[in-house]
């Protein structure tokens, strides 16, 4: 039986758990029902510790239990010459580069060995070993065959989720969200253990902060002179700052902002302003549904919450 997430104590408490709550809520609206419009959240709060970080623990929450693509669809799609890793089912504690060869004629996955094994070719026949292929984040040339250990934080998230669903989500390598904020705070703040094994960042998994070059990760941080990537997956933007450097960007994304008071009030009002304006010069309208749902997990005292849907042009 698996645990619950809802019982980690972190968790478990008041306004932790309204944002862990949040994030589901705002992944599931924008990713996994198929919704045609984006949710957009804003939020106000009196402090940020930790609270990217919860609202990101939500949307990996949300996809850890619901992710539903094609098991192995992706492999038809993957490049020839892809550097990828490989954990034999009798040596699962270990991953082995190899260079992903397409598929065969009878459409089974191929591995070409590397450097002095390059003449090796491993046909994979079996189904069920195809999800044990997992891009490599970084595309490096080896020039010789590398084995790594296998992370065992995603082990003991298996402790919470279903091991093929997350394995399944890891494997592809591309960041499923996205979050722009304080780097510094958030390295910060990743070492917060949840409980024995796993810490606040082996659960939400940002690529810029794991540890290793080949760290598998489900989210990857933009700092502000960095441009926004619009590939379809949602943002957290923290700070009226941030919102306001990348604003013109993000105008199409589904986004949650996140204004803290303890910032300069100058800036969260020019924030709101741009807000302001998005609302009315864009196809958006109010969602008064989504806002009754966020009441119900109890939000914390002295917040304010804006909900909007932005519909495609």
């Amino acid at each position: 039986m698996k645990m619950d997430v809802y019982n980690i104590p972190f968790f478990n408490n008041g306004w932790a758990l309204f944002f862990l709550k949040l994030g589901e809520l705002f992944y599931k609206e924008n990713i996994i029902c198929g919704n045609q419009s984006k949710l957009n959240i804003a939020i106000s709060i009196p402090f940020n510790d930790y609270i990217t970080y919860t609202i990101g623990a939500g949307m990996a929450h949300a996809l850890y239990l619901n992710d539903s693509s094609d098991d192995n669809f992706w492999l038809k799609d993957l490049k020839k010459g892809t550097l990828v890793f490989y954990s034999s089912p009798t040596e699962s504690s270990t991953e082995t580069s190899y260079i992903y060869n397409g598929l065969s004629d009878l459409g089974y996955p191929t591995l070409q060995g590397i450097g002095a094994n390059s003449d090796m070719v491993v046909t994979l026949q079996k189904k069920e070993s195809w999800k044990n292929i997992r891009v490599a984040p970084v595309q490096n040339n080896y020039k010789t065959q590398r084995n790594i250990e296998y992370d065992p934080s995603i082990e003991h998230l298996s402790r919470f989720y279903d091991k093929g669903i997350s394995n399944k989500i890891f494997n592809r390598s591309i960041p499923l969200f996205y979050i722009t904020a304080n780097e510094s705070q958030l390295r910060r703040e990743a070492k917060l253990k949840l409980n024995k094994y796993l810490s606040l960042q082996d659960f939400v998994r940002i690529r810029k902060i794991g540890e290793g070059k080949q760290y598998s990760f489900v989210c990857d941080l933009l700092s502000k002179d960095e441009n926004v990537i619009s590939d379809g997956a949602p943002f957290i933007v923290d700070g009226a700052n941030l919102y306001i450097r990348h604003r013109k960007e993000l105008i199409n994304e589904a986004k949650i902002i996140v204004l803290s008071r303890e910032n300069p009030m100058d800036s969260n009002i020019d924030a709101l302003e741009e807000l302001e304006y998005e609302f009315i010069t864009n196809n958006t309208e109010e969602d008064p549904e989504t806002l009754e749902k966020l009441k119900e997990f109890h939000p914390p005292k002295n917040i304010e919450i804006l909900c909007w849907r932005a519909f495609n042009e």
